[in-house]
């Protein structure tokens, strides 16, 4: 008790420590840590730009700020940083015909974390950037993003190599935090997400239009591949047509295309009934084909708190004669969603016209315990289906209506339910209810 009344005493007035206190090294070196974040932080929050610069001469001191996550900048902005994360955890209860049960195994209710991934990115000078990002949820961690690019570049515009999302379809391609509802639509089971390779893009006509396209290796999730037989090559073109009002109208359309090599020419397909928690209702299984063709259409149409939502995919696999499997020729297989939803407290769909994709959604009010907000409230509604049968192939079909409720807090933070009414053709019906918390910065 003693040491630690002496270290609250004030220096004197000369600036020196009382007799008998003693300041270790390790101590000097918090304290010089802890002042440096504090100055940072405050000149973050409490001075204009200019003031900043002023303050810090140097043009390699870093300034910290808050911007939904962490950033670190220096005063000229050469070099720029995010440290970041999102967790998503579920939980659900399901039931289900007995024929459902033969077909697809028990259906058991359940929680686990969706995801749980932290990231840092960020860019250097004028041109370069980068972004990792590492998912830890299901005690199979790896790699979802990792990858260098290059951006502002005469011609090309940005390039990026390493892991990364391939540019296909709209629920492929925006963060899966902007999701309306739990799980992405049916029409998931034909998304190649990611793998390695090279891809160049950019926006142009006053961001009303954006482009994408690259080749990619199919790899695992540190993006290692023992061989040179998979390989896709993906692109993605969006427009604009309509967009007024600051944002709160707005029609998007875009396309996207892929042709792809499968592994040692075997293909599959499957899906669950847009929760992770069940098993996969419709599976294909594997079977041989030298390649397949992705086609995807897609739109988005904003007017204030309404909006509606629409995907169609179509995939074409050449199918290959084996003896296992006497049969060639295309087998073709399609699968679309449709929604509406609508913000009860005024809100509107965000859309990032830099990549033609979804935005973060920004409650008016944030919730307030002491009243001062309700955070924004979403109802939604959507139908899907999926028809994986194809001349020998019988992967199933499946019809879903989703219902759904979203309770945005604050930009960061989200509460949402889920109803799922699965029909499994052929066999019955399933009912899931399920929730989500969300979390990102």
């Amino acid at each position: 008790m003693m040491q630690s009344n002496e270290y609250s005493k004030p220096v004197d007035a000369r600036g020196r420590f009382p007799a008998g206190v003693r300041i270790t090294r390790p101590g000097i070196a918090i304290a010089v840590f802890m002042t440096a974040i504090t100055l940072s932080v405050s000149a973050g929050q409490g001075e204009s730009t200019d003031g900043w610069e002023q303050r810090f001469a140097d043009p390699l001191t870093l300034r910290a700020h808050w911007d939904d996550g962490l950033r670190l900048e220096t005063v000229d902005r050469q070099f720029r940083f995010q440290f970041g994360g999102r967790l998503q955890y579920d939980g659900a209860f399901l039931t289900a015909d007995d024929e459902v049960k033969e077909s697809v195994g028990d259906l058991d209710d359940g929680t686990r974390f969706r995801r749980a991934r932290l990231y840092f990115a960020g860019q250097m000078y004028d041109h370069i950037a980068f972004r990792t990002e590492y998912d830890f949820a299901g005690g199979q961690p790896g790699f979802r993003d990792a990858w260098v690019g290059l951006q502002h570049l005469p011609v090309i515009g940005n390039v990026r190599v390493g892991r990364m999302l391939e540019p296909f379809a709209l629920e492929g391609t925006s963060p899966n935090n902007q999701f309306t509802f739990i799980e992405r639509g049916l029409p998931t089971a034909f998304h190649p997400f990611r793998n390695s390779g090279v891809m160049l893009y950019d926006h142009a006509l006053d961001r009303r239009m954006t482009w994408a396209a690259g080749l990619f290796m199919h790899t695992d999730d540190f993006g290692d591949s023992d061989t040179n037989s998979q390989y896709s090559a993906t692109g993605r073109l969006t427009g604009l047509p309509w967009y007024e009002n600051d944002g709160r109208r707005w029609w998007h359309v875009g396309l996207s295309a892929s042709r792809r090599k499968p592994d040692n020419d075997q293909y599959r397909l499957s899906a669950r009934p847009e929760t992770f928690v069940a098993p996969r209702f419709v599976d294909t299984g594997l079977f041989p084909a030298d390649r397949v063709n992705l086609l995807g259409a897609e739109t988005i149409l904003t007017i204030g708190p309404a909006s509606l939502q629409a995907e169609y995919i179509h995939a074409s696999a050449a199918l290959v004669e084996t003896d296992d499997f006497p049969e060639s020729g295309d087998a073709d297989f399609s699968g679309y969603y449709v929604y509406a939803s609508y913000f009860l407290t005024g809100e509107h769909r965000a859309y990032n016209r830099n990549t033609g994709g979804l935005g973060r959604i920004r409650p008016h009010r944030p919730f307030s315990a002491e009243g001062r907000g309700p955070g924004a409230w979403e109802i939604a509604a959507r139908y899907s289906e999926l028809d994986l049968n194809a001349g020998p192939i019988d992967g199933g079909q499946l019809r879903n209506v989703t219902l759904g409720l979203n309770w945005h807090l604050t930009p960061n933070t989200r509460m949402t339910w889920n109803y799922v009414r699965a029909d499994l053709k052929d066999s019955g019906k399933a009912d899931i209810a399920q929730w989500r918390m969300f979390l990102d910065f």
